[in-house]
Parts: structure tokens; sequence; C-alpha cells
């Protein structure tokens, strides 16, 4: 019996439990691959998506270093701005100045004249005659430029074409539809491409390679069409005479190597064009254009070594991959050098960089997610700017400081301790975090550190723990922010029958000794000193002036913006007054002018700020210097109550 029991478990129980843990490892092994598959077909995507747009323009300006010099037996005769002056009309050109640079040419003994100019239509017999008698006397073949239903001509052009004399040359230019840049070879047909024709006609290359346009280096002779009768025949002996237009707005073209041959506003003739391509006939010159399938292929191939970087630690992972790069790098050259074959470039790279980046990046999520997580834990205790200095930092905090120059701000909200006695404990809460909540986002928002809440008060300070040249600045924005929240939040909170008072800011700049203080269980970073003091002080001054921000005379000489002078304010601590100011919106000359008549102590400051109190009958502060001056003596002195 308990041989049967034994084999009904290895039967059933036995057997089912590998199986179904082999189930359980496959769906682990396939959750663990499928982010590494997304991150693979994202970066090939990606790779394919930028690589189609920037691949060919770098395969030009790599290709640019291994083009062959243009060939010295090629001239380019152009018909520029200078020949077209001296002809009786312009378009299109006289036939028989045509006629009679075909003849002249001719009697130079060239190998073959190429006339890149399409005859489509009659001008006057005489001319017309002229030029076609011209061309079937020529001893030297004459390849004449046609065109037809697919180039835009009429069938009337196209008959006119085809009854015109000599050889046949398709002057068809292909462009790529991306950009506009001439880059292909035109195919074999019937008639061949412009250069090809000529080839075959004077018997050196009767076949047309398929792929790219190799764009010689340096240019071509090309003297103007009305000087060829004043040159030497030696210029055009034995030579491929191509005659063409070289003028602004009519055939010029675009060409990978056209800032490089020095045509204005990257376009050549398209004349020097069918010479780029003479030229690569006759130094059998190919180069491949690159494939579809390459060029996909190379993408996932990148993005698939991309994804071996995920094992490497940050730095080696960056050094790697560089070394991949600058390998890879060396193998494409080699290519170009060695091959017709060119290779993709960027497509893998960026392939390979966007895997790369993206196993990374899925590899440390979780450490990231983690160190978020304490920072946003700890960020509700501390400033975040603190938790991010003590997470980067490479040792643990130590309790100590150091003496540095910050800005603080105080601010105290007037009478809440009183308003929250007649208050439900929920509302109170409601109301302080409320408030807090927007004061601290406020000071986070212009980088600054938030050193403690004490009941409705905060006290925050800026310089620390980074240091920041423009720290007042930034304090007296902050503080002329708080104050314009504040007061939203006092009129939104009286609407719903609650009276909250007013909130008053002071700002200082000043030495305090910032680090860490407490002892060995528990510690606080803050500042320690006298500017904090004197922010509370001016914080608390601001009751007796009217004013809801006031900064010191030092935080002023040191900070941007608009001011207005309040006064020497006696507070407590100090034997010296302290001298304030308003930040404002813009300059005050009407207020500045009567202040500096009562620092002066000019009889006539009673006068000006009894007139200002008249037309600003809102404005406290003045409403305060005028009451002052009508009580006492004439000066800015504002003694402490």
């Amino acid at each position: 019996m308990d041989e049967a029991i034994d084999e009904s478990l290895t039967r059933h129980g036995a057997a089912s439990e590998p199986e179904g843990r082999g189930r359980r490892t496959e769906r682990g092994l396939f959750a663990r691959a499928l982010p590494r598959i997304v991150i693979a077909l994202v970066a090939t995507l990606l790779g394919l998506f930028i690589g189609q747009r920037v691949e060919t323009p770098f395969a030009d300006f790599v290709l640019a270093f291994r083009a062959p010099p243009a060939s010295d037996r090629i001239v380019v005769v152009k018909i520029d701005q200078q020949t077209v002056e001296t002809l009786p009309y312009i378009s299109p050109v006289d036939r028989e100045f045509l006629a009679d640079l075909v003849t002249t040419l001719d009697a130079a003994g060239p190998a073959a004249i190429g006339l890149d100019i399409l005859f489509k239509r009659a001008t006057t017999p005489a001319a017309d005659d002229a030029l076609r008698a011209a061309v079937e006397r020529a001893s030297s073949p004459v390849v004449v430029a046609y065109g037809d239903g697919s180039d835009g001509l009429t069938e009337r052009e196209v008959r006119f074409a085809d009854a015109f004399p000599g050889q046949r040359g398709k002057a068809t230019l292909l462009r790529d539809r991306a950009d506009g840049i001439i880059r292909r070879l035109p195919g074999d047909a019937d008639p061949p491409p412009f250069a090809l024709a000529l080839t075959r006609a004077t018997g050196e290359r009767d076949d047309m390679p398929a792929g790219r346009i190799v764009y010689a280096e340096g240019s071509f002779n090309m003297p103007a069409a009305h000087l060829v009768g004043r040159l030497p025949p030696a210029w055009f002996r034995d030579k491929y005479v191509l005659i063409g237009a070289d003028l602004e707005g009519r055939d010029r073209h675009a060409t990978p190597r056209a800032a490089m041959v020095g045509a204005e506003k990257g376009t050549i003739p398209g004349v020097v064009v069918h010479a780029h391509i003479l030229s690569q006939l006759l130094a059998g010159t190919e180069r491949q254009l690159l494939p579809t399938w390459a060029l996909i292929l190379s993408a996932v191939v990148g993005a698939v070594a991309g994804l071996c970087l995920r094992p490497l630690a940050p730095l080696v992972a960056i050094a790697t991959a560089l070394a991949c790069i600058a390998l890879y790098g060396l193998i494409a050259a080699a290519t170009v050098a060695l091959t017709v074959e060119t290779p993709p470039m960027l497509t893998p790279v960026l392939s390979f960089l966007f895997a790369g980046a993206g196993t990374l990046g899925h590899r440390w999520r979780g450490d990231r997610l983690e160190r978020n997580r304490l920072r946003h834990m700890f960020g509700q205790y501390v400033s975040p700017r603190v938790v991010t200095r003590l997470m980067e930092a490479e040792e643990d905090p130590k309790l100590g400081g150091e003496r540095r120059e910050v800005t603080h701000i105080f601010t105290d909200l007037q009478g809440f301790t009183a308003l929250a006695e007649t208050l439900e404990p929920e509302t109170t809460a409601e109301i302080l975090n409320s408030y807090l909540d927007g004061m601290i986002s406020i000071v986070l928002e212009a980088e600054g550190t938030v050193d403690k809440l004490v009941g409705d008060a905060l006290v925050a300070f800026f310089g620390a723990p980074d240091r920041q040249p423009d720290q007042a600045s930034r304090a007296v924005e902050c503080a002329r922010r708080l104050a314009v929240y504040c007061e939203e939040s006092r009129l939104m909170w009286r609407d719903r029958g609650i009276a909250l008072g007013i909130t008053r800011v002071g700002v200082h700049t000043g030495f305090a000794v910032v680090g860490n203080f407490g002892g060995r269980r528990f510690f606080d970073y803050t500042a320690i000193g006298d500017s904090v003091n004197v922010a509370a002080r001016l914080e608390s001054a601001n009751n007796g002036v009217g004013t809801h921000v006031l900064v010191s005379e030092r935080t002023r000489r040191r900070a941007e913006g608009a001011f207005r002078p309040v006064g020497r304010i006696e507070v407590k601590g100090r034997r010296e007054p302290v001298t304030c100011y308003e930040p404002i919106d813009a300059p005050d000359p009407t207020y500045d002018a009567a202040y500096e008549a009562m620092a002066n102590g000019e009889a006539r400051a009673r006068d000006l700020f009894k007139t200002l109190a008249g037309e600003r009958p809102s404005d406290r502060l003045i409403a305060v210097h005028a009451a002052r001056l009508v009580a006492g003596p004439v000066d800015d002195l504002i003694a402490r109550s």
C-alpha cells in the first residue's frame, strides 16, 4: 500500500508541483524580461525616428572627406549675368549666340560638348536654324539636354525637343524628398542621363552605377560663355565642355557640398551638378546608398547592445558606452575608406544610447524611488534643501556650525492666539495648516530654507545651506509674495466669517552661525545670531508704522527693486535705531522728496506729508508721518512705544 501511495504521489502531486513551479518560473522570467523588451523596442523606434532625419546629412559630412578631386577633363562654360547682359534678350538664350559658341568650341577639338539647356519652343527661324546647323555640322559629339512630360513639358514642347538635332541626354536630377538635396545618381534610361550620354558619345563609359553622387573636391574650370572666343583652344581640347546657366533663381539645386564649392545660399547650377556626375563616371568612383533594411537592422543591434550595459556600475557603464561608440566609429570609418558601402553611422549609436539609458534607468529606478521617499518623509520635518544636502553628503551629519552672512525672514499673524480661543479646534487647525502651507510653499519656491515654525510665526533664511549671491533680493521678493498671499488668505477667511489678522514680515541681512545644533540624539539645522533677532524686531515694528513688510538698510543695499524709506526705528535690543525701508512696485519721487525734507529737518515736510495724506488716504505710512510731524519735531526718528 505504501508503494501505491508513493506511486500516486509521483504521478499527481510530485509531478504537478514541478510543473506549477515551472510555470511560475516562466512567468517570473517573462516579467523580468518584459521591461527589457519594451526598452529595446522603444530604443529601436527612437533610433530609427531620429536616425532617418540625421543619418543622411551626417553621411554627407563624412563622405566629404573621401571625395576625389574634380576632373581636369571637364570645363563648364557658364552663361552668367555678365553674359546675359551682352545678349539682345534673356529668355530663352539667344540661339545665334549659342550657335557661334558651339562652332567656336568645336573648332578647339573637345572630346564632347554638352548643352544643358532645354530647347522646348521655337524662337526666331534664323536663330533656330543657325543653332541646328551648328550642332549638325559639329565634328565633336554634341549632347543636348532633354526633358519630357515627367519634367513638366507639354506635348508640344516635347515634340519640339524630339525634333532638335544632337544626341539626347536626360537632364532630370533626383531630389531627396526629406530635404530636397540632390544625392542620388539618375538611373539608366532611354534617353540616358545627361552625363552618361556624354561618356557614351566618346565611348569612355557605357553604364550608370546605382548609388550616391560623389561630389568632387574643389571646383571645375568655369569660364564665362561670352569670353570663350578670347581663350586659347588648348583650354577645351580633348575636354568635356558643358554649357549651362549660372543665374540666380534659374536651375539651381541644393547639394551636400554646395557650401564647400563656394555657392551662394547653399545651391549650385544644374550644369555643375551634371559636371560632378560626369567627373564621378570618368573617375569610376562609386558609393552605395544605405538600404532601409540595413538601417533597421543597425537600430535593432544597437538597442540589444545597449541592454548589455545593465549589470555595470554607472561610471563603468559610461566608460564602456564611450568605448563601444569609439570602436564602432573606427569600424564605420574603415568601411567608408576601404569599400563603396556607407554603413549606418548615427542610428545604431542612438539606439545603443537610448537602450543603455533606459535599462540603467530601469535598474536604478528602485534606488531613486527609495531616495525620493526618504526625501519626502524627512522633508516634512526639515527644509527640503537641508534634506538634499544630507542625502548628497558622503558622511553622516555632525554637530557644529560656521559663521555666514544670511538674510532672515520673520513673520507673525496678528491676533491669531486670541482668535484661536474663540474657534473650534478643527477650524483652528484648518486655518493654521492652510496658512502655513502656503507660506512654506512660497519660501521653498524662492529656494529659501525654512528654519522653524513657532505657532503661527514662520522663520526662514536665505544664503544657507547653499551660498546665494542674490540672497537679499530673493528674501525681499519672497517677503512681498508672503504679504500678498497672506492678505488674499485674510480676505478669503473674512468671507467665511472669520476675522483673520494681517501678517507682518521683517527682513534683515546679517551674520549668523549656521549649522546643526542640539545633542547626540536630536539636532536641528538652524541659524543663530543677531540677524534673526533684528528681523523679529522689524516684524513687530510694522505695527507702529502701518506697513506689512519692513526691510533693514543692510538688506536694502544688497537687494534689487524699488523701495521707499520708512525711517529710523528704535527697536528693542539695539542701541542705535535701525533704518528701515518698505519694498514697493516702482519708485515714488513725490514721497521720496517729502521724506528727504523730513530727514533734513525742514519745516516744509509737515505740509508735504499733509498734502500726501490727503491725496493717499489709504496709505498708513504717510498718515503716520503726517501725524508725527504735526505732533512733534521734524525728523525721521520713530521712537519705540
